[in-house]
């Protein structure tokens, strides 16, 4: 069982097979499988994917995904702030919801 579609099995991360990058056990039976699975590679930048995308991954702590700098300047532009930190408020929500939850490269590139 897949929890993937048809299509996403020909691309290039597809054919590599889920325990390439998610570790695991090529076991027939799921918690078998799972044991010792890593939900998010992505996540750990030195890990799995910088064997084929260092020159990514080497960048990534200072890109603006990893500290979401775009997404504070798009709130201060839509609030007509010069910043966040202009506004109490906002600095707030930017912190308990926008930084909290950014998603790792695999969720929205894989």
């Amino acid at each position: 069982m897949f929890l993937v579609s048809e299509e996403f099995l020909t691309t290039t991360h597809g054919t590599l097979g889920c325990i390439t990058c998610h570790g695991g056990e090529n076991l027939p039976e799921q918690a078998d499988a799972h044991t010792g699975m890593n939900p998010y590679p992505s996540a750990d930048t030195s890990g799995v994917c910088a064997t084929c995308h260092s020159e990514i991954t080497t960048t990534y702590a200072s890109s603006t995904h990893a500290n979401i700098q775009g997404m504070s300047n798009g709130l201060a532009q839509f609030a007509s702030l010069d910043s966040i930190s202009e506004s109490e408020h906002h600095q707030e929500v930017f912190d308990k919801n926008c930084f909290k939850c950014h998603a790792t490269c695999g969720d929205c590139h894989v």
